[in-house]
């Protein structure tokens, strides 16, 4: 017996230790694993974990083509995706480099300042150069670094490998990925373009800024203009229409592929128009030409000659321009009638009005209707009306005559609950069914860590018994 008790002591105490060895075991483990996407990227190895479409180049799919057959090859399909979001233009206008000498030189400072905003956690392009290990390199001789920037001002250049993108598709949650529309592409830029890039970016906003030339009705991608401001526009029209016993209606409108829709020349045409200085029309004309993607693995390289090119600082600035042309079209609707308004933010659309009684609205929004439509046509896109929605908000009594709003001759659909920046609001203004939609994604967001976190998750000792 005491020979039996004393094997249990044993097995008690190594017991104990087994189990003290694997609890170290799973912390050392989740600290490394820690330290290693705080390297990288903070959220991004664990936001994959919980993420339904992590697994992005195993997912991409045979493609429909136009004909109805398919894509056979990985390749085909990665070209098919790229000419539907890349398209390019059935004519290229030559490019004429011109010299400038009447130009504010790019200073040591000013470079300085650059390396700081740009974020160092961003992926690198097709060279492999890190934000940080690039940085490094400027900082050992700033003056000859400046003077290369200099020189692309002078010459009006922006250097063609800088201009290289790596393209990584991201297919979209819930969609058909046999279309090309079903998968969102990222671009790579090579941080050397990205730092050239972000100097002609803060000085055209500048000029852009302090030239007046952005409506006030723009809120995306501005300094001191923001989500909230433009909810606040929202709130505070209906709110005003309610007190004036007016019917309030939101119309949102969505744009089939934007940015990747505008022909370079109506961009240039339109910072020429604004008064942009010819040194940074210049360099941002190189900027939009000989732009290409690779993909040395698959061994695709795709020119394309339209679209303002993702990943560039540059791209959200250049599309205010284009989007400011509507806001300045609906400049003499909304003075004639104080209850029509037009607000952006970036390329989300979203049109107030209000009537004394619903039905009129089947007619009075014909007009600004017709602004929009042949406004996305001028600049290479449409506006897509089975994604585009409408909400009335009642004053009191709810509405018994639904309006019939049409875009490109196609219904668009009265809702009771809209979406408007990533907010849901009902009729009633009641925030209730935004609150929901986030219970459910952090119910689920939970279920999914719970999965890899859980007490039991690992080795684990045998019960004691």
């Amino acid at each position: 017996m005491a020979l039996r008790t004393k094997r249990q002591i044993i097995y008690k105490l190594e017991l104990a230790k087994y189990t003290r060895s694997i609890l170290e075991a799973k912390k050392n483990s989740f600290r490394n694993f820690l330290k290693s996407i705080v390297k990288t990227n903070t959220f991004d190895s664990f936001y994959r974990l919980i993420k339904d479409n992590f697994n992005l180049l195993g997912d991409l799919k045979c493609i429909e083509l136009a004909d109805g057959n398919f894509t056979t090859t990985f390749k085909q399909s990665m070209q098919t995706i790229l000419f539907y979001h890349f398209p390019p233009l059935d004519h290229l206008q030559p490019r004429f480099v011109s010299f400038s000498d009447d130009f504010p030189a790019v200073s040591p400072e000013e470079l300085k300042m650059v390396l700081k905003d740009i974020s160092p956690n961003k992926a690198p392009g097709i060279d492999g150069l890190t934000h940080g290990v690039v940085g490094e390199m400027i900082l050992t001789d700033l003056v000859r670094f400046t003077n290369i920037l200099n020189t692309c001002f002078e010459r009006g250049i922006f250097p063609k490998c800088w201009k290289v993108t790596k393209v990584v598709l991201i297919p979209k949650e819930g969609k058909d990925l046999s279309q090309p529309s079903s998968y969102r592409p990222i671009c790579l830029l090579p941080t050397w373009g990205k730092i050239l890039d972000k100097v002609i970016t803060q000085r055209l906003v500048y000029e852009l800024e302090t030239g007046q030339k952005l409506h006030r009705n723009q809120y995306g991608f501005r300094k001191g203009k923001s989500t909230a401001l433009a909810m606040d526009h929202f709130l505070e029209f209906v709110k005003n229409a309610k007190t004036s016993k007016l019917v309030p209606l939101a119309l949102s409108l969505d744009m089939s592929n934007a940015f990747n829709s505008v022909n370079w020349e109506d961009i240039i045409d339109c910072l020429i128009e604004d008064g942009i200085s010819p040194y940074l029309i210049n360099i941002i004309k190189d900027f939009l030409s000989e732009r290409k993607i690779i993909d040395r693995e698959n061994n695709i390289e795709y020119f394309y000659s339209k679209g303002i090119p993702q990943g560039s600082s540059l791209r959200p600035v250049l599309w205010l321009a284009i989007a400011d042309r509507l806001l300045r079209r609906f400049e003499a609707l909304g003075d004639k009638n104080p209850y029509l308004h037009c607000t952006m933010f970036a390329d989300d659309i979203l049109l107030l009005s209000a009537e004394t009684a619903s039905y009129k609205f089947t007619r009075n929004l014909e007009a600004p209707i017709r602004v929009i439509e042949p406004w996305a046509r001028d600049f290479g896109s449409a506006i897509n009306p089975t994604k585009s929605k409408f909400i009335v908000f009642p004053i009191k009594r709810e509405i018994t005559h639904i309006p019939k709003l049409k875009i490109n001759g196609k219904n668009v659909k009265c809702v009771k609950i809209l979406k408007y920046l990533g907010i849901s609001f009902d009729i009633r203004l009641n925030w209730l069914s935004h609150f929901d939609e986030i219970k459910k994604k952090v119910i689920n967001l939970q279920s999914k860590i719970n999965r890899l976190s859980r007490a039991t998750w690992g080795a684990a000792p045998p019960p004691c018994c």
